[in-house]
């Protein structure tokens, strides 16, 4: 402690903890003192036992001097001088000053040029369950409030319209509050046409956006062109007209909407649609032919969420969309989810395997092309067992029978350019041989090419005469069903 103090009696020490409450401390309780009398001060040591006392964070040890406000001196009459209890005397009356400097620090005070004549306090009686206010002059007065004493200047407006509401519910009203909007945790509040609205609080996973005038909660949207599940398979009980497409996610064609199909559904290619399961698919004015691609959509109803499936020829599900029915149920939004080619001698579904990434396996391989005598220019082959439509990668076991000819044959796609097949430079041969000399030479491979959307592809021979023959089987195709687009 920096100041001195005269005895320990004279020293206080208040502990404040960290919610406000002070307690006093008691000497040789909770501390000890040294240094009484001395000029330069003292010490005050805390007490660690038993008990610690050490001051915890959040708290504060405040010392401070409370010189009693007596004079205990007695001096004679005559003799010796008494200078050292003349000058503790003045000590204490030095200490005294500085005491009451420190306590009207902390007063409330009026400015030295105030003209207020009369601060004083009225009587306890009087200011009894009543307010601390001023008068007109700045005198101090003791009101009963805003609206129950004219000596206090209120506006019209709190005196007249808000005081005198009932609760906090009159009071909101008055003063155009918008607390009773909010019905339920997690609500929002936001500009309405003409007043603060309410936005309820938003399904779990949703995120805050906008229909472009006003703030609504979306679904969080799936990533550009997302597919999974939507496997589909032949019904167990129709195998040649009935599909089931398994539970499953998509985004919309546009990207703008998640679709989801909850579970398990089955339509019927030879029946209209109709909305839900084992019901029909197709899209009305939509005639089965054979050997027809057919397109397998997943549809949203956008408002409702509802999710079906259909069937069309159209890629782009135009017709099915179209379809009255399918209008009215309120489908707008689809994803095609993959194709089917009908068998080619009739109307019916072939059997088939979905494997993952969107490849798909007739159960019955077709033989597509079969050629004699090509010729060494480029040939248009058409697939006609992949669909059409949509570029699809065509995975074919490719057989050459070059009779008395050595010779190698390429395929490739028609988005890249000609080129014709070689034994020593590129593009080199996809099937070739050497002739041996027996003049009964052939070649077989595996090979993928991707087709155009008239499911065709491009094939080259090196060498060609009437006993050169070339086919093409084809085992299945990659679809990439909109996840590149």
């Amino acid at each position: 402690m920096t100041f001195k103090f005269i005895a320990n009696t004279h020293v206080e020490a208040i502990l404040r903890d960290s919610s406000g409450t002070e307690t006093t401390w008691v000497e040789n309780t909770q501390y000890t003192l040294t240094g009484a009398g001395n000029d330069s001060g003292g010490t005050l040591t805390v007490k660690t036992t038993p008990t610690d006392y050490t001051p915890a964070s959040g708290e504060t040890l405040v010392i401070r001097r409370v010189a009693p406000e007596t004079q205990g001196s007695a001096l004679p009459a005559g003799g010796i001088f008494p200078s050292a209890t003349v000058e503790e005397g003045l000590d204490l009356l030095t200490m005294q000053v500085q005491q009451h400097s420190e306590e009207l620090g902390r007063a409330i005070t009026v400015p030295k040029s105030d003209t207020a004549t009369d601060l004083e306090l009225p009587i306890d009686s009087s200011r009894a369950s009543k307010y601390l206010a001023f008068d007109a002059s700045g005198n101090a007065i003791a009101s009963a409030g805003p609206t129950g004493d004219s000596n206090v200047p209120v506006n019209s407006f709190i005196s007249g319209e808000l005081f005198d509401d009932a609760d906090g519910a009159a009071v909101r009203a008055t003063i155009d509050a918008e607390q009773d909007v909010f019905t339920t945790r997690g609500d929002m509040l936001y500009e309405g046409v003409t007043a603060p609205a309410r936005l309820a609080i938003g399904t779990s996973g949703y995120r805050l956006g906008t229909d472009g005038t006003d703030p609504v909660w979306q679904e969080s949207p799936m990533p550009k062109g997302h597919l999974h599940g939507l496997v589909r398979s032949n019904d167990a009980g129709d195998t040649a007209q009935d599909i089931n497409v398994t539970a499953g996610e998509a985004q919309d064609t546009a990207n703008g909407n998640n679709i989801t199909l909850a579970s398990e559904i089955t339509k019927k290619t030879d029946a209209t649609w109709a909305a839900g399961d084992d019901a029909g698919g197709m899209a009305s004015g939509v005639s089965l032919t054979n050997g027809m691609t057919l397109h397998v959509h997943v549809i949203l109803n956008p408002t409702s969420g509802a999710v079906d499936v259909g069937f069309d020829s159209s890629v782009t599900a135009a017709n099915l969309l179209a379809d009255a029915v399918v209008v009215a149920a309120g489908f707008t939004k689809y994803r095609r989810i993959g194709s089917i080619v009908l068998t080619a001698g009739a109307t019916t579904v072939r059997n088939f395997t979905q494997y993952p990434g969107g490849e798909f396996w007739p159960d019955v391989p077709v033989l597509d092309v079969s050629a004699t005598n090509p010729g060494t220019s480029a040939v248009t082959e058409t697939l006609a067992s992949v669909p059409t439509g949509v570029k699809m990668k065509a995975i074919m076991n490719v057989f050459l029978d070059g009779g008395a000819n050595a010779c190698q044959a390429y395929l490739s796609s028609l988005d890249t350019t000609d080129a014709a097949p070689s034994d020593s430079v590129a593009p080199l041969g996809a099937v070739g041989f050497i002739d041996t000399g027996a003049n009964d030479g052939f070649g077989v491979g595996h090979i993928e090419v991707w087709t155009n959307t008239s499911a065709q592809i491009r094939s080259r021979l090196v060498a060609s005469d009437s006993s050169t023959r070339l086919e093409i089987v084809t085992l299945g195709w990659v679809d990439p069903r909109g996840m590149d687009d």
